[in-house]
């Protein structure tokens, strides 16, 4: 598959989104020369390692939806200033909609916003999470309810990820794709439709 780069058209806030299998080798031609350092937010259950030619390390936030909290959001940011990482460094978001819902808050309130590059493993992520700028956390009182729209500088889809996925992971995000197509663009979702079967293939 060939890369592709899609701009994702929001005037000054544009952004593009990569696409293609493989494309995450080329993650350092996105950052600038003025980056120091680079923090890596993922979870160790997804195994995916980001490699560029800055200084960087590596910060592990916990699975489920239990990640999804303040506390998770305090630990990112004191780590972050142990780290000595600030405004004109960046921030690597690596995994689902989980990585980057709590990677990209944390970055849009540290040091008053500082810029997120979301490398989505899933295919929910790919078509959803990581693009359009939501981020946030949870709370006792609610999903979601504490965060902001802060959107990437770069979003990069390593189709290759898709691979290690079980179908129902892949279901979920074709899901969302259908959706979108059902909104919006009937053309598309008919050609869904008919080329549908290998959602249904894949190894579960």
């Amino acid at each position: 598959m060939d890369v592709k780069e899609i701009t994702v058209n929001l005037e000054e806030r544009s952004y593009p989104v990569v696409v293609g299998s493989g494309c995450i080798k080329d993650i350092d031609s996105y950052i600038s020369s003025s980056v120091k350092k680079v923090a890596i937010v993922t979870q160790k259950a997804i195994g995916i390692e980001v490699a560029t030619r800055k200084e960087q390390h590596t910060f592990h936030i916990p699975l489920g939806e239990q990640a999804k909290s303040i506390e998770t959001i305090k630990e990112l940011c004191r780590s972050w200033v142990n780290f000595g990482l600030n405004r004109s460094d960046i921030v690597i978001a690596v995994g689902g909609g989980i990585v980057t819902d709590v990677a990209a808050f944390a970055a849009s309130i540290y040091h008053r916003g500082m810029p997120v590059i979301n490398v989505p493993t899933s295919l929910l992520g790919m078509v959803d999470a990581a693009i359009g700028g939501k981020t946030g956390v949870n709370s006792s009182y609610g999903k979601n309810l504490i965060g902001s729209f802060s959107q990437p500088q770069l979003v990069i889809s390593d189709t290759s990820f898709l691979k290690s996925l079980k179908k129902k992971e892949m279901v979920c995000g074709y899901a969302e794709i259908l959706k979108h197509a059902i909104i919006n663009d009937r053309k598309f979702f008919n050609w869904l439709i008919l080329n549908s079967k290998f959602i249904f293939l894949h190894d579960s």
